[in-house]
């Protein structure tokens, strides 16, 4: 994983060229999904301007998903800063549903978040919404852009057959 230098301003991150490991687990069984996302990220330019950084992030999740496209959600996006020695802890649940738009399907979600740990002058409470195009198995079956060998040389078959 690499970290690079582009904000803008400090509070939206760091100016620091970073580097690091990341890992996940998950399990998805009858509807549930659960897990846990990991990574440290450490500075590799030590510039004194911007200081040494080291951060771990963790997020562990779990998600239920019915056959209807409804998921709901909770997880932690924590952030422990080694330098700092201070911890970041939002915890969020979210409401999320896959709707078509435009003929695509696309998945709307909407949901709460509450810091029960922050830095000093820290946010308390937030809320997010996204909406992000999605591609299920049957939409790339069907995609001009993706081409299955199998399901191709099947419909060749067919097409020699009925020539």
């Amino acid at each position: 994983m690499f970290q690079l230098p582009t904000s803008s301003d400090d509070l939206l991150g760091r100016k620091q060229f970073g580097a690091g490991i990341t890992g996940v687990g998950l399990v998805q069984r009858n509807g549930w999904t659960y897990g846990m996302l990991a990574n440290h990220i450490w500075s590799v330019n030590r510039e004194d301007r911007y200081g040494e950084s080291s951060a771990t992030f963790l997020q562990p999740f779990v998600s239920y998903s019915t056959p209807g496209g409804t998921s709901v959600t909770f997880n932690t996006e924590s952030t422990y800063d080694w330098v700092a020695e201070e911890w970041s802890v939002p915890l969020n649940l979210s409401v999320a549903q896959i709707v078509k738009l435009g003929g695509r399907p696309v998945q709307l979600s909407a949901g709460v978040r509450y810091w029960s740990d922050s830095p000093p002058g820290g946010r308390q409470a937030g809320v997010r919404a996204s909406a992000s195009p999605t591609c299920s198995r049957a939409d790339a079956r069907h995609s001009d852009l993706a081409v299955h060998p199998v399901a191709s040389d099947r419909n060749a078959a067919k097409k020699r057959k009925t020539a």
